[in-house]
Parts: structure tokens; C-alpha cells; sequence
């Protein structure tokens, strides 16, 4: 299983092109109960969450190349990175 969380080129590089794109990540020591009650996304299989990852980071409405999420982040952390909170549509 996979989730979204706060992209490495921010989380870990410091990136600014970065600080508000995801990436997807498994759900390796975290459970997927705790990602939803967060408010996070599972996907079952790693091509939902690239196509996921792919559809946050760059909106219809974005111009350019610099992804830009929508969505938020949690104090929750996977891996190390901030879980990702999708926008309320």
C-alpha cells in the first residue's frame, strides 16, 4: 500500500521548487488506518498512487513546471516526510 507525503527535494534537499509537491511513499511501518484518520490517501497499488502523485502535484488550474499541491501537510510523518492532506473539493 502507498500514500503521498511532502516531496524529498523539500523535505530533504530543501528544494523550494519542492516545498509544496508530494511523492508517493509505502506505508512501511505506518498503517493505513493511521494515514486515514490523519486524512491521508491509500492506494492499493503503486500505479493509483503515481497517477495520484502526478494529478496533485500539477492541477488543472497550474501554469508552469514547478508542481504545486493543492492540499496540505500533517505533522504526521512517513518515512520521515510530512503526510499529505488532499483539499477538500
Amino acid at each position: 500500500m502507498f500514500t503521498l507525503v511532502q516531496h524529498s527535494g523539500w523535505a530533504a534537499a530543501g528544494k523550494w521548487d519542492f516545498k509544496n509537491a508530494v511523492e508517493l511513499r509505502t506505508l512501511s511501518g505506518t498503517s493505513a488506518e493511521d494515514i486515514r484518520k490523519a486524512g491521508g490517501l491509500i492506494f492499493d497499488t503503486y500505479s493509483e498512487a503515481s497517477i495520484a502523485e502526478h494529478n496533485e502535484n500539477y492541477p488543472p488550474e497550474l501554469k508552469g513546471m514547478i508542481p504545486r499541491v493543492n492540499g496540505s501537510f500533517s505533522n504526521k510523518e512517513v518515512q520521515g516526510q510530512k503526510l499529505y492532506i488532499p483539499e477538500v473539493k
